[in-house]
């Protein structure tokens, strides 16, 4: 444990920038960032004061970087995106999950949503995340929750990631599909890493047309991207599902729910922090946050981009007479 004297003084509190100001009131909500915390009590009780301050930086955490300590105050504990865990868990009933399940997430942020199905459902979770910030991060969060071996998280390879052949009973991807270059090869990959009647469930941004892809919209919203967007349409992710023998059962737009949990997230922040202040290098995070989710959202408004829930089965394979 540090010592409360060897902790490092908080850093000066900073009024909200202009910018930061306008994200929030163009989510319907004024930011006030006031009220500075009074005096610390004598040294040797528990330095809750500091805590009072968002963004604070804990010495006893020191993967948590300012964007993690940012992320997780929009989002909750553990997430990166809109939901939570009510909204993941409502996500996956298909699956119909269970300790006897070995279960890979791709796109798991820092595997709030994996350790969730852990609590629920005792499975097994593989977590892989490009971002490997966030993969860092999460990993020290699965261990500090005692599930380091449940629901590890581990750095991926988005463009060249391989999987062990007939290994997985479901795979789950979290909106990262879109980023992927070569889909074809990505998704046979899935498609072979899974047992038979094996499950993948995905959610993705895609494009809502081919030939939209050069909108001012669309363009504005790639150039913020933390990762380049390579969009395909729901109508070739089935095509290609299809081919490879997988059989869709839900093609659902999730797109007015997904907007709904992220103006939601935005809201419950903004009035969460109405009391209390800032610390500078969260909020130069989180001027780069909300000004993201202002270009997603006005993509979605435009009609342009969508969110989609896919689920898939892999079929089993008949055998030939000849098998016998």
């Amino acid at each position: 444990m540090v010592p409360v004297m060897d902790r490092p003084k908080p850093r000066r509190a900073l009024k909200a920038p202009f910018r930061l100001r306008l994200k929030a009131w163009w989510h319907g909500h004024e930011l006030f960032l006031k009220r500075r915390a009074p005096a610390a009590g004598p040294l040797g009780q528990k330095d809750e004061l500091r805590r009072r301050v968002t963004g604070y930086r804990d010495p006893e955490r020191p993967w948590e970087t300012p964007r993690i300590r940012m992320l997780q105050a929009v989002w909750g504990e553990g997430f990166t995106g809109p939901g939570g865990p009510d909204h993941v868990l409502e996500l996956v009933k298909p699956l119909g999950l269970g300790p006897e399940m070995s279960m890979l997430h791709i796109g798991a942020g820092l595997g709030g949503p994996a350790r969730a199905f852990v609590e629920a459902f005792g499975v097994w979770v593989a977590g892989v995340e490009c971002d490997h910030e966030l993969a860092e991060a999460g990993m020290s969060l699965s261990t500090l929750a005692g599930m380091a071996k449940r629901a590890p998280i581990t750095p991926l390879e988005l463009q060249r990631f391989e999987l062990t052949p007939n290994s997985l009973d479901v795979i789950l991807a979290s909106e990262i599909l879109f980023a992927v270059i070569d889909k074809h090869r990505a998704l046979r990959e899935i498609e072979q890493a899974l047992r038979v009647r094996g499950q993948f469930l995905f959610t993705d941004y895609v494009l809502n047309q081919r030939g939209q892809e050069d909108d001012p919209v669309l363009r504005a919203w790639a150039k913020k991207e933390p990762l380049t967007p390579h969009l395909w349409t729901a109508q070739e992710y089935a095509r290609i599902l299809a081919e490879y023998k997988l059989d869709i059962r839900i093609t659902e737009d999730v797109t007015d729910t997904y907007r709904s949990l992220a103006l939601r997230g935005w809201a419950n922040y903004t009035e969460a922090v109405s009391e209390t202040e800032l610390d500078p290098e969260v909020a130069a995070c989180l001027v780069q946050e909300a000004d993201l989710w202002a270009r997603r959202i006005a993509a979605f408004d435009s009609g342009l981009l969508r969110v989609y829930r896919i689920y898939a089965r892999k079929k089993a394979v008949d055998k030939m007479l000849s098998d016998w």
